[in-house]
């Protein structure tokens, strides 16, 4: 199977079709495989308030602010490699810089 090139960055999925990075039979076949995996997710809409509450005070993006509460409400560690949000929200949540592991 030819391989696909994935990345994080918002509105990723619009690199999977009629993109040189895959072709569109891979990126149906990769996606088909992935949804194949029990993956939990939660409502987007329930992580809204809080995290624009939290980039609100601390000065972040909706965006970023949601992964932060998505971190809070999984009582997980966010590793990122963004210095600037780790900085901003590290004391105040479980964010840590990926330069410093």
């Amino acid at each position: 199977m030819e391989e696909c090139e994935f990345t994080s960055r918002p509105l990723a999925g619009r690199h999977l079709a009629g993109s040189p990075r895959c072709a569109k039979e891979t990126a149906v076949a990769a996606l088909a495989a992935l949804l194949e995996y029990p993956i939990p997710t939660i409502p987007l809409l329930n992580l809204l308030d809080p995290a624009l509450q939290t980039g609100v005070v601390h000065g972040r993006s909706v965006y970023d602010s949601i992964y932060v509460v998505l971190a809070i409400e999984a009582k997980a560690q966010l590793v990122t490699a963004d210095e600037k949000l780790a900085n901003a929200l590290a004391p105040y949540s479980p964010v840590k810089w990926l330069g410093s592991i």
